[in-house]
């Protein structure tokens, strides 16, 4: 795990930072988390993603096979 979850109260922002390699499972592991927050999912704070000190690993079909599962739902 590459990332760090922050949950700022005060301004109402999930902040997530994500460095090293970054992978298509490390983000939907992310997710995965998010989508459990009560902050996230009912008490409708921002998600802030910093990536800056990250480096994508995901291949470009990545995004063409999951754009077609999304698709034909």
């Amino acid at each position: 795990m590459n990332y760090s979850i922050f949950i700022d109260k005060t301004l109402k922002i999930v902040r997530y930072k994500h460095c090293g390699l970054i992978t298509s499972d490390a983000i939907e592991e992310a997710w995965a988390e998010f989508l459990k927050m009560p902050e996230f999912t009912q008490q409708k704070f921002n998600l802030l993603s910093d990536y800056r000190n990250g480096k994508f690993d995901i291949p470009i079909d990545f995004f063409t096979r999951n754009y077609k599962l999304y698709e034909s739902n």
